[in-house]
């Protein structure tokens, strides 16, 4: 059984990404910590053995650390730079102002996606429980359905769902948000 969490990938990353107005800075904190706290619980829950996630290579991440903290199988499924420089997958090609057709993103993202199953697949092998992936909220049915045509059971999460969650962190926050808690 596989778990896919969408997400947006602000959440995962463990450094500040926000600056300045303290009530940001704690806002950010609140969100990142209601997300750990999320796939903490859906870890648990699962008795997932194999935590993957489509992240920067690099990056610290909470998923990295729920993994070696519940001696989990921890495996990051992005498409490193040198692959996606082999494949001709531009860095930041779905961005806002990449000068790339709809057709061209598509094809990308397809490209990466199956990458993304690839690694989840090849990791499986070695697991007897299930599985967390975490994604990008844009890619998590593709990659659902992807895993679906190999035979594998998928259980799609979106992380919107959650009644805490926001992918606009400075339009978003409370003025009046105290850390923990909404006034």
């Amino acid at each position: 059984m596989v778990t896919i969490i969408g997400c947006d990938h602000i959440h995962q990353r463990k450094g500040q990404r926000c600056f300045g107005d303290e009530r940001l800075l704690a806002f950010e904190a609140d969100q990142k910590g209601r997300f750990n706290e999320f796939i903490s619980q859906q870890q648990q829950l699962r008795n997932a053995t194999l935590i993957c996630e489509e992240i920067e290579h690099g990056c610290d991440s909470f998923a990295k650390d729920l993994a070696e903290s519940r001696g989990a199988i921890y495996a990051n499924i992005d498409m490193p730079l040198e692959e996606r420089d082999r494949r001709g997958v531009p860095l930041n090609y779905s961005d806002d102002d990449a000068p790339y057709t709809p057709e061209q993103i598509e094809r990308w993202h397809f490209e990466r996606e199956h990458f993304m199953v690839e690694c989840v697949v090849a990791r499986q092998q070695n697991v007897r429980e299930s599985t967390l992936v975490i994604c990008g909220r844009l890619h998590r049915n593709r990659v659902a359905e992807i895993l679906r045509n190999h035979g594998i059971n998928v259980e799609v999460m979106d992380l919107a769902e959650c009644d805490w969650f926001s992918d606009a962190w400075e339009d978003d926050y409370p003025l009046d948000f105290v850390e923990g808690q909404e006034k």
